[in-house]
């Protein structure tokens, strides 16, 4: 409930006079462990073993799925709303495909992976597929191309699995990421992308009174940007990539909020803890961020189910 999103919504359906269903996944009843085994392999079956957020969960997110295209009702979702927007929050010039690398794609900390790990080749691979999705072997590309990434790499494999599984519950789409919606968005110069400001004044054209409601920005879509939100900004625009790729590591984190999937109670109903698949690869004990650690599981989860070797 004090999610800024969940906030945001209640007070734009209190304003606007509509019900709003707020489900709170944390609040799911929980499963006893020898249960948990069974929701597990429910998800891993629905969501092919590949779902971003991993398979363990008490049920939560298979089943709000499935609610939300009851009935025959098209789920829709937002995904992919930031075509509209600098969704890298990189400056407007010619860029090195490896600076993108280095600015989204380096969110780990390689201490997390054994000495097998290259963390230059891992660069140089993502640099590829994405040389690939462009079609052009350049090592610079021009701001359009920079946009496309988006579009074309990361809501690619982002929304692509994800909208297999809801299609197989009901009917979805993801209606930003469209073939007659893409281009024109990347056509937006990038000073107009810049705090929102295309995206803000497209919800302003279409409904001034939705526009009045603050969002999760902190400021409504009604006026002009405040100094507080460029500031902001502007603090991620000017840190520079070869920067960027340090941040996620930095970061310090605890496990004492972790969910309790993610506990040795829970852990050793679906998967040997001295994750003999992945240990050769991984080091389990230095994971500090539970979703990524919720996706360790499902990998070796998928690994022991299958008898899959890795080397």
């Amino acid at each position: 409930p004090e999610d800024a999103d969940v906030r945001v919504a209640r007070a734009i359906a209190e304003g606007e006079g509509f019900p709003l269903a707020h489900v709170d996944k944390r609040q799911r009843p929980r499963l006893e462990p020898d249960a948990f085994a069974e929701a597990v392999a429910d998800n891993f079956a629905a969501f092919m073993a590949t779902p971003a957020d991993g398979i363990l969960d008490h049920g939560a997110d298979i089943a709000t799925r499935s609610d939300r295209c009851r009935d025959g009702e098209l789920m829709l979702n937002g995904g992919g709303g930031e075509v509209f927007r600098n969704f890298f929050y990189l400056p407007d010039r010619r860029l090195s495909v490896r600076h993108i690398v280095w600015s989204f794609y380096s969110q780990f900390d390689p201490a997390t992976a054994t000495e097998r790990f290259d963390e230059r080749a891992y660069h140089d691979a993502l640099v590829a597929k994405i040389k690939g999705i462009l079609g052009s072997g350049a090592d610079r590309i021009d701001r359009q191309q920079v946009e496309f990434v988006y579009a074309g790499f990361r809501c690619r494999f982002w929304m692509g699995p994800n909208n297999s599984v809801n299609n197989r519950l009901g009917c979805a789409l993801t209606p930003f990421i469209d073939a007659n919606v893409v281009p024109d968005a990347n056509a937006v110069p990038i000073p107009f992308k810049n705090f929102g400001r295309f995206e803000a004044a497209m919800i302003h054209r279409v409904n001034p009174r939705l526009a009045a409601y603050d969002s999760d920005y902190g400021h409504g879509f009604d006026g002009p940007v405040p100094l507080k939100r460029k500031v902001k900004d502007i603090g991620t625009l000017a840190r520079p990539p070869r920067l960027r790729r340090y941040t996620y590591r930095m970061k310090r984190r605890s496990r004492d909020d972790w969910p309790d999937v993610l506990t040795p109670r829970y852990l050793v109903q679906i998967i040997d803890p001295a994750f003999p698949g992945l240990r050769h690869l991984f080091r389990p004990a230095v994971f500090a961020d539970p979703a990524q650690y919720n996706r360790l599981c499902t990998l070796e989860y998928l690994v022991e189910r299958l008898g899959v070797a890795t080397n």
